[in-house]
């Protein structure tokens, strides 16, 4: 008896052992999940972290091209140089003037009764002050509110009696 009392107690630490294992074994593949979704969360906000960077740095690289912390007013020659170019309309014009460092207005001359609108761009030029170019045609103009458009011409001038109507309003955005 006392042998069948000594092999049941060993069966029962054997059968404790095994289970303890087995529990261990569960909590350490348990731990191993958590480590690897773990880390697949790390590499996730890493992704993010890069893909905020890359964001960031051609934000950057943009401002680097020109903006209001490098832009500076021109010189009329530098005006001229630049709208030799000509460029097709208003957005690209004044994109590419801000990429060369000029700095430069965006303005909408607002013509009277059928609201005609016409694109200029403006700039502040160091040695002759404020000047407006119409896009496109690049002729050089002063529009006054209550002036009639095609009397504004300072270089150039408008062909299209439609033009010859008053003007409303002068909207510039820089």
């Amino acid at each position: 008896m006392n042998d069948m009392k000594k092999k049941s107690k060993r069966n029962y630490i054997l059968l404790v052992i095994v289970a303890l294992l087995l529990i261990l074994t569960t909590y350490t593949n348990f731990e191993k999940m958590n480590l690897n979704n773990s880390l697949k969360t790390q590499d996730i906000n890493i992704a993010l972290i890069e893909n905020a960077i890359s964001q960031n740095q051609s934000i950057l690289d943009e401002l680097k091209k020109g903006d209001e912390y490098t832009l500076h007013d021109p010189l009329y020659e530098e005006v001229q140089a630049f709208l030799e170019n000509n460029y097709s309309n208003a957005h690209e014009t004044i994109l590419q003037a801000k990429n060369i460092g000029l700095r430069c207005a965006y303005v909408q001359v607002i013509i009277s009764e059928n609201l005609l609108v016409r694109e200029l761009i403006y700039f502040n030029t160091i040695d002759n002050g404020e000047i407006l170019f119409e896009i496109g045609s690049y002729n050089q103009v002063n529009p006054i509110i209550g002036e009639k458009y095609s009397e504004c011409f300072i270089i150039g001038q408008l062909d299209k009696e439609v033009y010859n109507q008053e003007i409303k309003d002068i909207i510039i955005i820089w």
